[in-house]
């Protein structure tokens, strides 16, 4: 049957629609796809296990897949986020403060700026985004403030508080009374939550009094204060 002209622009309309949905279904697809190799080292990274860091080569060709990730879907955050965390791995295995290892941290930091751009309520980026700027050597005050941001959007989410603790600890000693308060009662949450993460993280810096005035409504987080202690005096 031949369409009236009144009808064929609604349907070359619906055409042209259906032909840019099905595009965007593809490069999800595709991008999906190579988000696999990263996947795989994310897995090593994220491993409280794993002593050994992902193979250079392993996180080379991860970069490269998620690089044309980028090309196919460029408003994905949690693409850019992983990008960011694959430059520091790559970093970390170079030379110390070597060109091509401030290369990387440089361009983690780019990658981190990119995911928060696109995603400005995220606390999860935020917050890497504040220990890259410190890794990559940038502004005191806009770490602290990255950090902050972080805080305010995400202040009992398990990631976010674990990054966050590992950071204020690192700043501790230079920081405001105000942003002080900030991380000891950063330290608070994060114990109430998640004290077999904390406990030893303090414990090994020595630092386990910045919770006592928390530990005596927590059991659990005495015990594992007593416990470390003791580990400690005994090595």
């Amino acid at each position: 049957m031949i369409l009236s002209g009144r009808w064929y622009p609604g349907y070359a309309f619906l055409a042209l629609l259906g032909f840019l949905l099905l595009g965007w279904t593809l490069a999800w697809a595709l991008a999906a796809v190579e988000e696999i190799p990263a996947a795989k080292v994310l897995a090593v990274l994220d491993d409280p296990d794993q002593s050994r860091p992902p193979s250079p080569a392993r996180v080379e060709v991860a970069i490269a897949a998620l690089t044309r990730s980028a090309i196919l879907v460029p408003a994905n955050a949690d693409l850019f986020l992983t990008l960011g965390r694959l430059e520091q791995a790559r970093g970390r295995g170079l030379s110390p403060w070597s060109r091509p290892a401030r290369l990387a941290f440089s361009r983690s930091l780019e990658h981190y700026r990119r995911a928060t751009r696109i995603r400005p309520s995220w606390g999860y980026g935020w917050v890497n985004l504040a220990l890259a700027e410190l890794q990559a050597g940038g502004s005191e005050g806009e770490v602290i403030a990255h950090l902050e941001r972080a805080m305010v959007l995400a202040p009992w989410e398990p990631p976010v508080q674990r990054l966050a603790c590992q950071l204020g600890l690192m700043l501790l000693e230079r920081l405001d009374p105000a942003h002080r308060r900030m991380v000891i009662d950063l330290f608070g949450r994060t114990l109430a939550r998640q004290p077999e993460f904390l406990v030893p993280l303090l414990v090994s810096r020595r630092q386990e009094s910045l919770i006592g005035p928390f530990l005596r409504e927590n059991r659990r987080a005495q015990e594992l204060v007593e416990a470390g202690v003791k580990s400690r005096k005994e090595r």
